[in-house]
């Protein structure tokens, strides 16, 4: 859990639910026979929502110092050449793509997480993270400048990743709204195949026989408080979608549903709910 061990359950419980969300939808699934139990809470996942985008940026955040990155780059666009900023920023993208291929063709490994950021005049420049073979600031300026978008390039060590990846969660957390809003549909953070990201990101979805999933058209906490109060469940883990994960108790005989997604998800955890079956 993302609280503290010491705090009771009703506490860990408030805490959850003072989080913001901007759905008034979940995924609940149940598997009736280890009682386990995930509610998943149907937000949009967008850049430009004041509720999400701050959440996304967490995670990113995360993923980025789990990739243990070697080199922060930055790559600028000489504005004169452009007429308008999405210009720079189609033209950028572009040239990205054929600094990476001839990166890879000239020194070898090169895995990256890009980011995209506006200055204050509008016009975008990118923050690169990358793992493998370094690439000389001369070399890196003049493929960059031949490209059409600029010579201003910078590249340096990364001594300290979580220093690092602090520095580029200013981009995430502060100015993804305005810029994910400008480059759209242009994806706000780029990351290539072989840059690892792998960490505890959403609620473990295998699809094992027995789990059964019903749509709640309810308040993410009405939910909560019906599972944990109502129905006595140990709360088990939070993961960083936002989705909540516990385990139900033996005994449901004592539990009393007033509103219909109550009743549906008491069917699932005594297994003759109509929810989707995972086979």
């Amino acid at each position: 859990m993302a609280t503290e061990s010491s705090l009771t359950l009703r506490e860990k419980l408030t805490f959850i639910k003072s989080r913001v969300y901007c759905c008034k939808a979940s995924l609940v699934r149940v598997h009736p026979e280890s009682r386990r139990w995930v509610d998943v809470p149907l937000s949009c996942k967008t850049w430009g929502c004041a509720k999400c985008g701050p959440r996304l940026g967490r995670l990113w955040l995360r993923r980025i110092i789990a990739g243990n990155p070697e080199r922060f780059m930055t790559l600028s666009c000489h504005t004169k050449r452009f007429l308008t900023p999405r210009d720079a920023a189609l033209k950028m993208k572009a040239a990205f793509e054929v600094l990476v291929r001839r990166s890879r063709a000239t020194f070898g490994v090169f895995e990256y997480t890009a980011v995209w950021e506006l200055f204050k005049n509008g016009y975008p420049h990118l923050h690169i993270l990358q793992k493998g073979t370094y690439l000389p600031q001369k070399w890196l300026s003049r493929q960059w400048d031949s490209l059409g978008v600029g010579y201003i390039v910078n590249i340096k060590k990364v001594h300290n990743t979580r220093q690092c990846s602090g520095y580029v969660a200013k981009y995430l957390l502060k100015g993804a709204r305005r810029t994910s809003e400008a480059l759209r549909p242009m994806r706000l953070v780029q990351v290539s195949r072989g840059y690892s990201t792998e960490v505890n990101t959403e609620a473990p979805m295998a699809r094992d026989p027995g789990w059964k999933t019903v749509f709640i058209k309810a308040e993410f906490g009405e939910i909560l408080d019906f599972l944990v109060v109502n129905m006595g469940s140990e709360l088990t883990g939070e993961n960083d979608d936002g989705s909540v994960e516990g385990r139900g108790p033996p005994d449901l005989s004592k539990v009393k549903a007033t509103e219909p997604w109550q009743y549906k998800i008491l069917e699932l955890f005594k297994g003759d709910g109509d929810g989707e079956s995972d086979h």
